[in-house]
């Protein structure tokens, strides 16, 4: 698994919510996965890590999903 930066292309409340989350001290992640295996893995060490709001979505310009999550 690699982390990149956001996706640049996300709904302006999702990023008014990320934006509210950081400045409350959370941290916003994005973890980059080739296959679905990798997808199910990320979110199950995110769970078990104690982050919240997991969710995951594909990317634009490339085939590959991408997995996201919020902990405060």
């Amino acid at each position: 698994m690699k982390l990149q930066t956001p996706q640049p292309h996300i709904p302006e409340y999702e990023a008014k919510r990320y934006e509210g989350i950081i400045k409350e001290g959370g941290v916003l992640l994005s973890v980059h996965c080739d296959t679905s295996e990798e997808i199910a893995r990320a979110k199950d060490l995110l769970k078990r890590t104690g982050a919240e709001d997991i969710s995951s979505s594909g990317e634009a310009t490339a085939d590959y999903p991408a997995v996201a999550a919020t902990r405060r």
